[in-house]
């Protein structure tokens, strides 16, 4: 029972962890936090990765899923969520395209 406490005590100070860097926007903690999160809880990988994203960070915000991915209870839900986000980017990087060979160029 103490090893069980403990182990679910750990995982409460990580997710503490990875909030305190996701609202203090500690950019550089989220690929080894998600690495050490990995699927056990979907929501603290998603929460750090739309902070990435909401500051433009694409790449990153990638990296974070790509990071905690490991056999897990969550696995098949945070990979249909870092296919969502690349889709959702690929659209983007394509709107953006077409925006910038529609724009006349200076003279």
């Amino acid at each position: 029972m103490r090893e069980a406490e403990l182990a679910y005590q750990a995982e409460k100070a990580l997710t503490l962890r990875g909030t305190l860097c996701t609202q203090q926007r500690q950019f550089d903690k989220f690929v080894d936090l998600a690495r050490e999160m990995g699927t056990r809880d979907w929501r603290r990988i998603k929460a750090m990765s739309e902070m990435a994203e909401k500051h433009r960070r694409y790449p990153l915000a990638l990296a974070v899923y790509e990071a905690c991915f490991a056999p897990g209870f969550h696995e098949n839900h945070l990979r249909q969520q870092y296919a969502e986000l690349q889709a959702r980017f690929k659209k983007a990087k394509r709107r953006l395209t077409r925006k910038s060979a529609k724009r006349p160029s200076p003279k």
